[in-house]
């Protein structure tokens, strides 16, 4: 037509390329191929081409669990293992070197990035606030960035520390803290609607005590692709309930907003019934709350992301036989709904099975996947639920890969791994103490003593307490 003009032959296979190969590569590959040109590098940081890679790679994925564990000459070494097969193998994906023990602080990636602590330096940190130890992470590519020091300091709990709820312990689980001091803080990574990230960090003031919360963005820094990471307040202003946050426990990252469970053990909070799900639209600053019935709200003891919905976990392993989910719908308090995804009667299934299910004190799930139900433990196992057969089966433990202290300290050792090309802006953060070394090697399933995958000592106290709990005397529930 004589008003239309011809596109460049060299811009329709530029496109070509872009879209129809260059999403199809690995993340890694993707990355080398930014330096081919400068357009190049623009297309590939693009938002559309991280979507539309983002979107190839889910179609075409197989569930891929994540763990850690400590490396041989020190530092910590991630690992990814498919359940793909016979899942007989698992590959190294990257050793953070400089760090003796780092916690993955969510079970998946958020918009192909991960936040991650170095406890070590958090000791260090709660006493000084003057480290770093915070990273974001491209766990697929090994580009990652140090957050500056938090600039406002968090109250901490002093050695002798008595036993707490931290971390991914449940409502009547106390733990003693793995490193002291502690600071009284809870950090999340979360991503806006346009698909900015932002660390989030609610915590304990020192010395006054009160909840505060500041934010972690990425700003332009004095010209074109120089930027940096820097602290400042939230907008929103922080309810006054938010003072239950559980320390050491990430908010639930999901469709740009963050939510934390809030503690709500006490008999005067419940017969208020007081909110006990908050959470945060990452884009605006703002606090809000999902609202939960007061009955399902006495019984949740954690929450997770499962499969693109809020998902509150009811585990009544112990005195109902019974382990159950609830998501949430809807968006708004007068359309949202809570409704049973799921629950696992123990008492159809085989004794063998149940029994090991039962010893593991924290259950979580994880997604679904080929109509199955993944459940992760904290002694680093994952469990596989079908709902129309009503089975479950033992899909993974980390011990027949590699040598894994027997229960996680404080989070789940075990998540998802998804591969990503998400850009990480590694310019104008803290100083990093990470070197990032890329995996090569990959470690075969062994056999592991049969007496591995029980946990006795926890068993036995469990039946202590039944017994206890149904009347019989102290001594002939120890002789039991």
């Amino acid at each position: 037509m004589l008003g239309r003009q011809p596109r460049p032959l060299l811009q329709l296979h530029d496109e070509v390329v872009v879209d129809e190969i260059l999403t199809r590569l690995p993340p890694g590959d993707a990355v080398r191929c930014r330096a081919v040109c400068r357009a190049w590098n623009a297309a590939l940081t693009s938002e559309r081409f991280l979507l539309a890679h983002r979107a190839r790679s889910a179609a075409a994925r197989q569930p891929e669990l994540l763990f850690s564990v400590p490396a041989a000459g020190g530092g910590t070494s991630l690992y990814t293992c498919t359940l793909r097969g016979d899942g007989s193998a698992a590959r190294e994906l990257l050793t953070l070197a400089g760090a003796e023990h780092v916690e993955v602080m969510s079970p998946r990636p958020c918009h192909g990035l991960t936040l991650i602590l170095d406890a070590q330096a958090a000791a260090a940190a709660a006493a000084s606030s003057e480290q770093c130890c915070y990273y974001v992470c491209n766990l697929s590519t090994g580009e990652h960035v140090a957050l500056p020091p938090c600039e406002r300091q968090a109250a901490t709990v002093q050695p002798p520390i008595p036993p707490m709820r931290i971390g991914m312990a449940g409502n009547n689980c106390l733990r003693f803290p793995p490193w002291s001091p502690l600071e009284l803080s809870s950090t999340g990574l979360g991503a806006a609607t346009g698909g900015e990230h932002k660390v989030v960090r609610l915590f304990k003031s020192h010395p006054t005590g009160e909840t505060s919360c500041d934010v972690c963005t990425r700003e332009e820094a004095g010209g074109r692709w120089r930027w940096r990471w820097r602290w400042r307040p939230c907008a929103g202003r922080v309810p006054p309930p938010a003072a239950g946050f559980v320390a050491c426990l990430p908010p639930v990252s999901l469709g740009g907003s963050l939510c934390w469970l809030l503690a709500n053990n006490n008999q005067q909070q419940q017969q208020q019934q007081q909110p006990i799900i908050m959470s945060l639209s990452v884009g605006a600053e703002q606090f809000g709350w999902v609202h939960m019935p007061p009955l399902l709200a006495r019984r949740i003891g954690h929450l997770t992301d499962l499969d693109g919905s809020l998902c509150a976990v009811a585990d009544l392993r112990f005195d109902a036989e019974r382990y159950a989910l609830f998501t949430w719908t809807g968006t708004g308090t007068s359309s949202s709904s809570w409704s049973m995804r799921c629950s696992i009667n123990l008492q159809s299934l085989p004794p063998a099975i149940s029994d090991e299910f039962v010893d593991e004190q924290l259950v979580i799930p994880l997604c679904t996947a080929a109509g199955k139900l993944l459940l992760s433990t904290g002694r680093h196992k994952v469990f596989a639920y079908d709902p129309e057969r009503l089975t479950m089966e033992r899909v993974f433990y980390a011990r027949e890969f590699v040598h894994v202290p027997r229960d996680a300290r404080l989070l789940l050792n075990v998540g998802l791994h998804e591969e990503s090309i998400a850009t990480v802006h590694q310019h104008g953060g803290g100083n990093s103490r990470l070197q990032v070394k890329m995996g090569t090697t990959v470690v075969a399933r062994r056999k592991v003593p049969h007496d591995e995958y029980r946990d006795r000592h926890f068993s036995r106290l469990r039946d202590l307490f039944n017994d206890l709990a149904a009347g019989l005397p102290l001594n002939a529930a120890t002789n039991c």
